[in-house]
């Protein structure tokens, strides 16, 4: 069942090739004063290990409202691994990264969350997100933090999931750890795939059906 005004969000309006191009553009992550525009590319040469790798291009806005050339971000976010933004911080600082990356050029990337900080130079090297009991059942994994940097919602597959991927969110703790995974419940999750989840600057939350391999 669909809501009377489900169609009503505006026309598409193509990006143009400062966007896309002949490589697959998928995952994009807007920040949130819409000034920056994180997508993540693969089936594109330029990508750090080829085609067949996934890295992180970034454009800005211009002035005149339109896109800047995507641009490779480069190390140390992007390595032979897959690479993407889950999330942007509200205030631009900090990006949510996905796999956990442990040095050297990628290859030993394992599954999980991490993020890195805006500095002087660059991004920070991606540090290891630390949630509670944190797995996974599925080979996909989406996110979105909360505008004060202290929520996260979780878009995975656990135990007790009432379907394929559910909600679930997570709290940051005094140790600076994250709490464990807790699920929305069945007002929001169903027995299909929750995913794509977005929280707004007044906290509310909408989800789709976009998501990235892990």
């Amino acid at each position: 069942h669909l809501v009377d005004n489900y169609n009503s969000f505006g026309e598409k309006i193509h990006l143009g090739a400062n966007i896309n191009s002949n490589a697959a553009e998928i995952c994009p992550v807007i920040s949130a004063d819409e000034k920056t525009l994180f997508i993540t590319r693969t089936y594109c040469k330029e990508n750090t290990a080829g085609e067949d790798d996934y890295d992180i291009w970034v454009s800005q806005l211009g002035k005149d409202s339109t896109w800047s050339k995507l641009k490779n971000i480069g190390p140390p976010l992007n390595n032979r691994g897959n690479n993407f933004v889950i999330s942007v911080s509200h205030d631009n600082n900090s990006l949510v990264i996905g796999n956990v990356y442990h040095g050297g050029d990628g290859k030993d990337m394992t599954k999980g969350i991490s993020y890195s900080h805006k500095t002087k130079t660059g991004w920070s090297y991606p540090k290891e997100m630390k949630i509670k009991n944190f797995y996974n059942n599925n080979d996909y994994n989406e996110a979105c933090l909360s505008p004060d940097g202290k929520t996260i919602l979780l878009c995975v597959e656990r135990d007790d999931t009432y379907g394929d991927k559910d909600l679930y969110f997570s709290h940051l703790l005094a140790d600076s750890t994250w709490s464990e995974p807790e699920n929305l419940g069945g007002v929001i999750n169903t027995f299909s795939n929750e995913t794509g989840v977005f929280l707004a600057s007044d906290n509310i939350f909408s989800n789709g059906n976009t998501s990235m391999y892990a």
